[in-house]
C-alpha cells in the first residue's frame, strides 16, 4: 500500500517509538529506494575549494556498501604545500548505536596515502605548491588530468546506475571539445549527447563505445585508460574500425 508521512503532532499527543521510527526513517528509506540500482561512489558531487590556506568541502551525497551517507555542512582541512601528491577521501567507520539510534560515521582525510580498498572512497587527488592557487575547474579535457594545483577528480569514484564511471565534470568536457569537431558518425554523435547530459555514465558505456567505435577492448580498464583513450579520440589518433571487405571470388565453369 502507498502511502506519505508527514509530522502533525498536536499537544498532549502521545507518540509511540514506532511512530517516531517512521517518521524519521521515511526521508532515507526513500532516498535509498532511489539510488538502489547505484553502484558505490559519489552520487550527488562534492563542491571543492580552497579558501585562507584551507581545503573545503560543501555538501554532497556519498554511497558506500548500500548505505547513503549525507553531508549538509562545510567541512575544512588545513592545505600544506608541500608538492607532495595527496588525497582527499573519506574513511567510513563500522557501525555504531548512540541513544538509540544506529550511526553509520565517517572521516574526511587528507594524506599522502592511497585510499584503502576496504574502507575509504577517493574524492580528489592533488600536487599543492607554495605561493599556488588550488583550481576546481578546467580549462579543457586533457586539463582534468593534470595534478599540480588543480583538484584532479579523474580517480575519484562515481556511482552510477549498475556501477560507476567517470566524474561528469570530465565526461562533459570531453561532449564539449567533440561538439567542436565533425560529427558524421551516428554513434559519435549519441555518445557525445551522452556525455553532455551530466550525468554519470556507466563506465561499461564507455568500454562498449571505445569497442564498437575503434576495436578498443577495455573490459576491465582504469579511470586513467579510459580517459586516455577518449583523449586519443580528442586528438585524432583513434581510427575508426573498419569491416574487412568481402574476398572477391571468380567462378569458373
Amino acid at each position: 500500500m502507498f502511502q506519505a508521512l508527514e509530522a502533525a503532532f498536536e499537544r498532549r499527543d502521545i507518540l509511540k517509538a514506532q511512530t517516531l521510527n517512521e517518521l524519521l526513517n521515511a526521508g532515507l528509506n526513500y532516498t535509498e529506494q532511489a539510488y538502489s540500482t547505484y553502484g558505490d561512489g559519489i552520487l550527488q558531487d562534492f563542491v571543492i575549494e580552497s579558501q585562507d590556506g584551507f581545503i573545503c568541502l560543501k555538501k554532497g551525497l556519498i554511497k558506500f556498501q548500500g548505505k547513503i551517507y549525507c553531508n549538509d555542512s562545510e567541512l575544512k582541512l588545513r592545505l600544506v604545500p608541500n608538492n607532495a601528491m595527496e588525497y582527499l577521501k573519506v574513511a567510513f567507520h563500522e557501525v555504531s548505536r548512540e541513544g538509540g539510534v544506529k550511526k553509520w560515521s565517517t572521516d574526511l582525510m587528507l594524506n599522502e596515502k592511497t585510499p584503502e580498498r576496504n574502507n575509504e572512497i577517493e574524492l580528489c587527488r592533488f600536487q599543492y605548491q607554495e605561493g599556488a592557487k588550488l583550481r576546481n575547474d578546467y580549462s579543457s579535457f586533457k586539463d582534468c588530468a593534470s595534478s599540480y594545483n588543480v583538484v584532479n577528480r579523474l580517480h575519484a569514484t562515481y556511482a552510477a546506475p549498475g556501477g560507476d564511471g567517470l566524474a561528469p565534470v570530465i565526461t562533459m568536457k570531453f561532449a564539449e571539445e567533440m561538439q567542436k569537431g565533425d560529427l558524421k558518425d551516428p554513434i559519435d554523435f549519441a555518445f557525445m549527447m551522452e556525455c553532455a547530459r551530466g550525468n554519470v555514465l556507466n563506465r561499461n558505456i564507455i568500454i562498449t563505445y571505445l569497442r564498437t567505435r575503434f576495436g578498443v577492448v577495455l573490459e576491465h580498464a582504469t579511470n586513467q585508460e579510459l580517459f586516455r583513450e577518449l583523449e586519443k579520440i580528442l586528438d585524432g589518433q583513434a581510427k575508426p574500425k573498419t569491416t574487412k571487405s568481402r574476398d572477391q571470388r571468380m567462378i569458373i565453369i
